[in-house]
């Protein structure tokens, strides 16, 4: 007999602290029916307490930051195809197109100005002279920027300022470079 592990207060102490444990356990030493049962109980509540917080926060996200939310999963930008008529006539809709019409009708070097313009109608703006090389985006050197609203894709839950297309010209009058600015 071993009389600090089989002691008063040694692991086999009917009373002590490991005693309701030694008691689900069988004569084998393993877990019995009840002390699993106990266990697959506490992990499938952890696992829904984990499942509802997951629920929680992407359930606050989407209301909370609206049409933002899809950024956080997916570029938004590339939603659609470009469409020039729906890009005339919706303003707010132009940032799903926005992806595909700068990489599929948009040629940086090769676009001019005009064709820009015929292609997307006037720009919401123009950024012309020394102003054009702080637009976001701008090159160095770029002496006319023009400014599109895509509408709100990323403004969060109180949009203020809109998405913006920036596409800036060399002084050739060629498409230098098309950038997405967040507003």
């Amino acid at each position: 007999m071993n009389p600090i592990a089989d002691g008063p207060d040694g692991p086999d102490d009917p009373d002590g602290p490991d005693a309701a444990r030694r008691r689900a356990r069988g004569k084998s030493g393993t877990l019995g029916t009840r002390g699993k049962r106990e266990r697959a109980n506490r992990a499938l509540a952890l696992a829904s307490a984990a499942g509802s917080l997951l629920f929680l926060w992407l359930g606050f996200r989407a209301l909370a930051y609206g049409p933002a939310f899809a950024y956080t999963f997916g570029d938004p930008y590339a939603a659609e195809r470009f469409d020039r008529a729906r890009w005339l006539s919706d303003t707010n809709g132009r940032g799903r197109m926005a992806r595909d019409l700068m990489e599929n009708h948009l040629r940086p070097g090769a676009t001019t100005r005009a064709q820009v313009a015929a292609l997307l109608g006037p720009p919401g703006w123009v950024i012309t002279g020394p102003e054009a090389a702080g637009v976001p985006g701008a090159l160095p050197g770029d002496r006319e920027v023009f400014e599109y609203p895509v509408g709100f894709l990323s403004s969060g839950p109180f949009p203020i300022d809109p998405d913006l297309l920036h596409l800036s010209f060399d002084a050739r009058g060629r498409l230098a470079a098309a950038r997405l600015n967040r507003g």
